[in-house]
């Protein structure tokens, strides 16, 4: 498989596993790529890609299926919202596990993967450890797709 096949699997996989992570989060993480992606990528998805309806990665495998034809803009973009989508959600299976004793405790009638927990924490501003304050620094600025 070649490397940008790969990057868009792992991006088709991670925009369709909202059950691993918390699904607010998730989409948190997809908005912020999407707007780069639909802009460097026009021509290619009115061209190739204009019937299909966005939502649960059918857009990058539309785009996907056609990458022998996407222009090196099109593949760069989609490369670097790979890597993004990559170091956000390692970025937020950390915080979760830093901050998984504040939830019981916070955030106790919220539902894994049916929420968003640490937007719950973080909007509490509550003393948080300091490993778990960390995490959700380090998530907050993984958020942040720089294109």
């Amino acid at each position: 498989m070649s490397k940008f096949a790969s990057i868009l699997l792992l991006i088709t996989f991670y925009l369709v596993s909202g059950n691993q992570y918390p699904a607010l989060a998730i989409d948190a993480i997809q908005k912020g790529v999407e707007k780069p992606v639909y802009k460097s990528c026009s021509e290619e998805l009115k061209t190739y890609c204009k019937h299909i309806e966005p939502g649960d990665g059918r857009v990058a495998t539309c785009l996907g299926a056609y990458r022998h034809k996407l222009s090196d803009t099109c593949k760069g973009i989609l490369k670097k919202a790979g890597d993004h989508i990559q170091k956000a959600l390692l970025s937020l299976s950390h915080a979760l596990v830093d901050c998984r004793a504040h939830v019981p405790k916070y955030c106790p009638d919220l539902q894994p993967g049916r929420a968003n927990v640490l937007d719950c924490i973080d909007k509490l501003k509550l003393p948080l450890s300091n490993i778990c304050n960390t995490a959700l620094k380090k998530y907050r600025e993984a958020l942040k797709f720089k294109n």
